[in-house]
């Protein structure tokens, strides 16, 4: 069995979509989006055509303004940074050249991802100056005092399980809906057994709520009710102090982000077009 490496999230589109009828189904600020990128992003992404859609208009206008602020990479950039990824992986550049040629990856393609990214992390970088100077210890502390909820922590969550092949029943009862001939059963869980990401999740979930629905390997859905915890405990500011800014800091950059593109695409001219008949 093949190991697989770990990369920094990047677009490495590697199927074919020889069949693909091409168009443009879009153009931002005359950059044209085609039905290629779209149905590409779909499958690479594992998502639905509206958002596959936003993600390219997002793209094309990232890709617009680093054109604009003039942002660039030298080789040598890009060489250090391959040369960090293989290290990550506990390989040599060559050994990583050999594991992408295996799945099908073209070094070239492989290089010209890696330049997007760090021309990505020189815009982000921009962005996030200004963003960054209302991360005061004043405001990290009133950060705190609002989410407590976030630093709380259990030491057991009393669940019910619900599970089914149908996922409309679990969508439907997620909603509050009839739980019929559902399959169900009420279960404890304790912390320790659970990883950092679910008792975050389990966490920040109130009693009477639903987790996300859980897509089982065995074929089925399967969806959580949180129905009490115990063991409950809010956590000082002291102790969690350096948790309470990492999860500010992420706070205040997305909102910034998201503030910033919604900016760049209320002045943007975008265009929606029709397949050609």
């Amino acid at each position: 069995m093949k190991k697989k490496f770990i990369l920094i999230t990047l677009f490495s589109f590697t199927l074919s979509y020889a069949n693909i009828v091409n168009w443009v189904v879009a153009l931002v600020n005359n950059e044209p989006i085609t039905n290629y990128e779209l149905v590409s992003t779909m499958e690479k992404v594992r998502v639905d055509k509206k958002t596959a859609l936003e993600l390219l208009i997002k793209d094309k206008l990232k890709t617009s303004e680093l054109k604009k602020r003039g942002i660039v990479v030298s080789p040598f950039e890009i060489d250090n940074q391959i040369k960090q990824i293989a290290e990550k992986n506990g390989k040599s550049v060559n050994a990583l050249k050999e594991d992408l040629s295996r799945q099908g990856i073209k070094f070239e393609n492989f290089e010209q991802d890696v330049a997007k990214n760090l021309k990505e992390q020189k815009f982000f970088a921009a962005i996030f100056e200004k963003a960054d100077k209302k991360i005061t210890p004043e405001n990290i502390r009133d950060f705190y005092e609002q989410n407590k909820r976030l630093f709380t922590t259990f030491d057991a969550v009393n669940v019910t399980r619900f599970a089914s092949d149908n996922k409309a029943d679990i969508l439907r009862i997620s909603k509050g809906g009839s739980i019929g001939n559902t399959f169900n059963h009420k279960i404890t869980i304790k912390k320790s057994q659970l990883d950092p990401n679910s008792q975050f999740v389990f966490m920040s979930i109130p009693n009477g709520g639903f987790t996300p629905i859980i897509p089982n390997p065995r074929g089925f859905y399967e969806v959580f009710r949180i129905d009490s915890k115990s063991g409950y405990k809010t956590l000082s500011f002291e102790e969690v102090k350096d948790d309470v800014t990492n999860q500010y800091i992420i706070q205040v950059r997305k909102k910034n982000i998201e503030e910033y593109f919604e900016k760049l695409r209320a002045q943007a001219v975008i265009e929606f077009l029709e397949p050609k008949k």
